[in-house]
C-alpha cells in the first residue's frame, strides 16, 4: 500500500471515508508542509496512458494542486517524470471527484524515464493552509484514440431536453446522455 514519505504529513486508512474499496488515504499535514505518500509497484507501462486519482476534501483550502513523481527506476531519483493536477474549481466540498493528466504531456522530466518500465509513484500534496485530503483511487487507462471528444450529458430527464436540446443535437449528429430522475418515472 502506500506509505507516509518521513517529515511530509501524516497518512492513515480511513474505512469511514471512501468511494469504492475498503478504505480510503487520508493525507494531512501542518501548514507549509506538502504532504507526500509513495508506492512501490510491479513495472507498469505508461506509454499511452492517462493517469487520474480520485479524491475529496472537507475543506475548501484542503489542497492546491498534486504533483505525481513517477519513477522509471526504484533505485534511482534522477530517472523520472512529474506531472501536476490543478483541483477543479468550484464548491466540490465532501465530494468524490476525478482530476487527472496526461503522463507524456509533464511539467518535468529528469534523466531519460522510460514510461514502458515504471515502478514507483509519489504523490505529493499542496496547498496555501494545512493538508486534508482523502484519496480514493489512483486510475490508469489507455488514452482515447481520438482527441477533443466531449459527452453531452443532461441532469433529471427534463422535457425540454426532448423538445430543445434533441432536435439540435440531431440536427449536426451528436449524441448525449439522459439522467433520469427515479422520482419521475411513475409520474402522468
Amino acid at each position: 500500500g502506500w506509505q507516509a514519505v518521513a517529515g511530509s504529513g501524516t497518512l492513515v486508512y480511513d474505512e469511514n471515508v471512501k468511494l469504492t474499496g475498503t478504505k480510503s488515504a487520508h493525507v494531512t499535514s501542518e501548514m507549509g508542509v506538502a504532504g507526500k505518500i509513495v508506492k512501490t509497484l510491479p513495472q507498469f507501462d505508461l506509454r499511452n496512458k492517462n493517469i487520474a486519482l480520485r479524491v475529496s476534501t472537507p475543506d475548501p483550502d484542503g489542497y492546491s494542486y498534486l504533483r505525481l513523481r513517477i519513477y522509471t527506476d526504484a533505485a534511482k531519483t534522477d530517472s523520472m517524470v512529474t506531472v501536476e493536477m490543478r483541483r477543479p474549481t468550484g464548491p466540490l466540498l465532501d465530494t468524490w471527484y476525478i482530476i487527472g493528466t496526461d503522463p507524456s504531456t509533464n511539467n518535468g522530466t529528469f534523466g531519460s524515464p522510460d514510461l514502458s518500465t515504471c515502478q514507483v509513484i509519489q504523490i505529493e500534496i499542496f496547498g496555501a493552509a494545512a493538508i486534508d485530503i482523502h484519496l480514493d483511487a489512483l486510475y490508469i487507462a489507455d488514452k482515447p484514440q481520438k482527441r477533443g471528444a466531449v459527452i453531452l450529458n443532461f441532469d433529471d430527464g427534463s422535457l425540454d431536453t426532448y423538445t430543445q436540446a434533441m432536435p439540435r443535437m440531431n440536427l449536426y449528429g451528436y449524441r448525449g446522455v439522459v439522467a433520469v430522475s427515479g422520482l419521475r418515472t411513475n409520474t402522468a
